[in-house]
C-alpha cells in the first residue's frame, strides 16, 4: 500500500527513506513541493537551486563593476566634449546669410537717421531685418580708406576665435558687391540698447545721450565686466589677444547695463615666439584710447 509521507508543504522533496520509492509516498495536495531532478516525480516542477556562494560573489562584484563602468562612460563623454569644443568654431557656418539688399533695407538705405556713429574706417547703423524683429547694429566699412580692409579681416578673425559674455557678439558677416559693382563689407552685431560708456561718462559730447547718470554700483559693475573681458583676452586665449584701442567709446552697454568690449579692428593676436613681428606693437589706437 501507499503511505501518506510526512513531507514538507513547500520546498524540495526529500530523496531518502520512503521517498526513494515514488509509488509508496502520497504527496497529493502539496503543490508547493518540487523535484530535485527532472527524471523524478514528473508531476512536480524541478527545483531551482541557488548557490549562496554565487550570490555572495555577485553581491561583491556588481558594485565595483558598476562604478568602473560609470567612470569609464564619464571619461569617454568628457574626452568627446573636449574634442568637440576644440574642433567647433565659435560661430557656426550656419550663420544667417544676408545680402547687400537686406542690409540696405534694414538700414533704410543707410539713412543718416539710422547712423549711430562714424569713424575713419567705418560707420555703424541701427537697423532691423525683415526676417527678424530684433534690432541690429550694422558696421559698414569704408573700404576707400587705408587700413579699412585689414580692419575688417582682423575683426572677423577676432569674432571667429572668441566667445565671452563681455565681448560683442556678431550676428553675421556680409562680403559682396554693391549695386555699382563696388566691394562691400559689413558686420552685423547685436544691438546694444544703452549705447557706449562714453555716452554716459561724457553726455555733453553726444546729442542722443541718456539723461541719467551712472551710479557707483553701475560703474563698479562696468569696470568688473571690462576687467573680465581683458582677463579672457590676455590670459585665457591662445594666443593672447590685445585690443589696442580700448576706450569708453568701445565699451558698449546691453539692455541690462552689462558691458561688452567691441571694435576689434586694431586688435592683435600675440605670437608665442618671442621677438616675432606680431609682438612689435607701435603707435596704436584712436583718440580716447586708454593706453
Amino acid at each position: 500500500g501507499r503511505l501518506n509521507a510526512a513531507a514538507p508543504n513547500r520546498g524540495p522533496i526529500p530523496t531518502g527513506g520512503i521517498f526513494q520509492n515514488h509509488t509508496a509516498a502520497i504527496l497529493d495536495g502539496k503543490a508547493g513541493l518540487c523535484a530535485s531532478a527532472p527524471a523524478t516525480l514528473h508531476q512536480f516542477p524541478v527545483c531551482t537551486v541557488k548557490s549562496k556562494k554565487k550570490a555572495l560573489l555577485l553581491v561583491k562584484l556588481i558594485p565595483p563593476t558598476a562604478i568602473a563602468l560609470i567612470s569609464f562612460i564619464c571619461f569617454v563623454v568628457t574626452i568627446l566634449k573636449r574634442r568637440q569644443a576644440q574642433a567647433a568654431p565659435c560661430y557656426k557656418e550656419t550663420m544667417k546669410r544676408v545680402s547687400y539688399g537686406d542690409i540696405v533695407k534694414a538700414t533704410n538705405w543707410f539713412s543718416p537717421v539710422n547712423k549711430i556713429s562714424s569713424g575713419r574706417t567705418g560707420s555703424i547703423y541701427i537697423g532691423r531685418f525683415q526676417f527678424n524683429t530684433d534690432l541690429v547694429a550694422v558696421k559698414l566699412f569704408h573700404l576707400e580708406e587705408n587700413g579699412a580692409r585689414d580692419s575688417f579681416v582682423t575683426e572677423c578673425e577676432v569674432l571667429r576665435n572668441t566667445r565671452h559674455r563681455n565681448l560683442v557678439k556678431a550676428v553675421t558677416v556680409c562680403s559682396t558687391m554693391d549695386l555699382e559693382n563696388n566691394e562691400f563689407k559689413a558686420i552685423v552685431f547685436d544691438f546694444m540698447a544703452n549705447g557706449s560708456l562714453d555716452m554716459w561718462v561724457h553726455p555733453k559730447l553726444h546729442h542722443n545721450s541718456p539723461k541719467r547718470v551712472l551710479s557707483l554700483g553701475q560703474r563698479l559693475r562696468i569696470a568688473m565686466d571690462v576687467a573680465l573681458a581683458l582677463d579672457y583676452m590676455h590670459n585665457q586665449l591662445t594666443p593672447p589677444l590685445v585690443h589696442c584701442d580700448l576706450k569708453p567709446g568701445n565699451v558698449l552697454l546691453d539692455y541690462d547695463m552689462t558691458a561688452r568690449v567691441g571694435d576689434f579692428g586694431s586688435a592683435r593676436f600675440l605670437s608665442s615666439v618671442p621677438g616675432s613681428p606680431e609682438d612689435l606693437v607701435g603707435v596704436e589706437g584712436t583718440i580716447g584710447y586708454i593706453a
